[in-house]
């Protein structure tokens, strides 16, 4: 039998170890990994769950504000029913008087400014015969009254229409 000198144990064993070491170092490694994804997925988990229970808190919180809020709604349009049928509809024939006479005064305005720019024009059409072009602010206010002439025309028809559904809607609520 041959003796087999220390140190050559010594480097057997060490390459063992190191052999060993290689071998199971991956592994090591990987359980390590993969405890710690797990416990990121745990902790991914809890929060998407907390963060679902606060939602959830949150829109049950939203949906009874919301409720309140109609309940509140429906009573003061109650009220505000019960306070006009008490007033027989007298803000109605207010309204509509103020509406006449709010609508008589754009009238009123707007065929003044029809009248400023009838006489612009004619005007401006007698310096051209003449021979002279009219000044940069002459012209600059024929532009600017033709202007306020197409907001008051505008503004007849929005109301114009505005009367023409209001008194449809009256109507139908009277018939219902």
């Amino acid at each position: 039998m041959s003796v087999v000198p220390w140190e050559t144990i010594g480097i057997i064993a060490a390459a063992l170890i190191a052999a060993g070491a290689a071998i199971a170092s991956p592994n090591i490694i990987a359980r390590r990994l993969e405890r710690a994804r797990a416990r990121e997925r745990e902790e991914d988990r809890e929060t998407a769950d907390r963060d679902r229970r606060i939602m959830l808190e949150r829109q049950d919180a939203v949906a009874e504000a919301a409720k309140e809020t109609a309940r509140v709604l429906r009573e003061q349009n109650e009220l505000v029913a019960e306070r006009d049928r008490r007033q027989g509809g007298k803000l109605d024939q207010i309204h509509d008087l103020v509406n006449s006479n709010v609508t008589g005064l754009i009238e009123s305005n707007l065929t003044e400014l029809l009248q400023v720019l009838s006489l612009s024009l004619e005007n401006v059409d007698l310096n051209r015969r003449l021979g002279v072009e009219p000044s940069p602010a002459m012209l600059g206010a024929v532009a600017e009254t033709r202007g306020k002439i197409a907001e008051l025309q505008a503004l007849l028809q929005d109301r114009q229409t505005a009367t023409e559904t209001a008194d449809a809607h009256r109507r139908d609520s009277e018939v219902g």
